[in-house]
Order: structure tokens, then sequence, then C-alpha cells
């Protein structure tokens, strides 16, 4: 079993994110692990980007990509907590804790269900393994079989905007967690593995 660490960033990292990924790297060398480590420079084209990701993660033999945004904060752990869940088959696509912000909601989970065919927040964390129908991109285990298997049409192989019946434009990871949901591919969140994202401050669950 091997594995891909993946991210996008403007051209710069934070120190603490830098040294997560290294910490997390030389864990994953001395398990044996670690296929390689991709980074992407993305401008505000998430899309691209992250597209871009999985197309230089394919070209590698890795069984697993570990996508993680650049503003956040992990242990050493992340990937051997998350492989404790992930499966191929019955839990492909699994996350960890991670927050959001925002005007209206304040702080929130990044975890959503369908609410009459939207995406709607969950505000309740319950603990330990939850099944969702979408979650984001910020910190996420994926099999490589799911990227072959769920192709879609068009520019964006992957990741893509999807545009709603009521006018609104969802992320790029929130769409392509929809587009896999139709498709019947489980994604899980594992609430046990906490990872700090980084704003004005540090936000994860003892903020919360």
């Amino acid at each position: 079993m091997t594995v891909v660490i993946g991210w996008l960033d403007n051209g710069l990292t934070t120190g603490d994110f830098t040294e997560c990924v290294a910490r997390l790297a030389a864990f994953e060398v001395s398990q044996r692990r670690l296929a390689t480590t991709i980074r992407i420079r993305s401008g505000p084209q998430m899309p691209e980007g992250r597209n871009l990701l999985v197309t230089q993660f394919l070209e590698t033999d890795a069984d697993w990509l570990l996508m993680v945004d650049s503003d956040m904060v992990f242990t050493h752990r992340l990937i051997e907590d998350l492989l404790a869940t992930a499966d191929r088959d019955a839990a492909p696509v699994v996350g960890g804790l991670c927050f959001g912000v925002n005007q209206e909601l304040g702080q929130f989970p990044t975890m959503y269900t369908n609410v009459d065919g939207m995406p709607t927040v969950s505000k309740e964390i319950p603990a330990g393994l939850v099944k969702v129908d979408a979650t984001g991109a910020a910190c996420v285990l994926t099999h490589r079989s799911v990227f072959e298997q769920n192709r879609r049409e068009g520019k964006h192989t992957w990741f893509h905007r999807r545009v709603l019946p009521t006018g609104d434009v969802l992320g790029e990871d929130i769409s392509w967690c929809w587009w896999l949901r139709e498709q019947g591919v489980p994604i899980i969140v594992d609430t046990t593995i906490d990872v700090g994202h980084v704003k004005t401050t540090l936000v994860n669950r003892a903020t919360y």
C-alpha cells in the first residue's frame, strides 16, 4: 500500500503547514508507504489545480491520494489514522474533521447532507465515523479507483463547479462529492481525527 501527499499553494506555504507536511512525510517514509509528494502551484482557479493534482497522482502507481490544503495543520499520524478507516470498496473517500468559517454560519464542520437536493451543513458532530453526502477537500484521503472509475466528460474531469437550480454555484470540492454521491460512492468523515484550519486564528474542534 502506497500513498501520495498532495497540495496546492500560491507559491508560498506557512511554517506550520510546512512542518506538518515534513513530519507526516518522514513518518510515512518510516512506514514505507510514501510514494511521493506533489505540490501544485495554483492561483484562484481551484478546479484546474485540483484536477492537475489528480492527473499527476494517477501517473504514479500509488494506491491513495491524501489531498490537504496548505492552510491546514495536522499530526504526523494523519495518514495512519485515515487508513484505519479507509477501504477501497467500503470507504474509498475518508476525510478528517475540518471546519470552515463564514459570515452566515460562523464556524461550521465541513460535513454536508442532502436536504431537498441541497448540500446542507450538519451542525452536530456525531462521534466516530459519519457517512456524509459531501465534505471539503481540505483533508481527504481517496483511493485511486475513485478517480479512475468516476471521470466526468468535459473540461473538468473530476473537480468542477456545479450550478444549482437556485443559480448558486457550489465549490469545486462539494461539487465533486455531489457527483460521487450520485454515482453511489460512499464518503466518510472520521470525527476522531482533528485537523486545524489556520484562518486569522486557528479553527478546530476546540474553538467550535
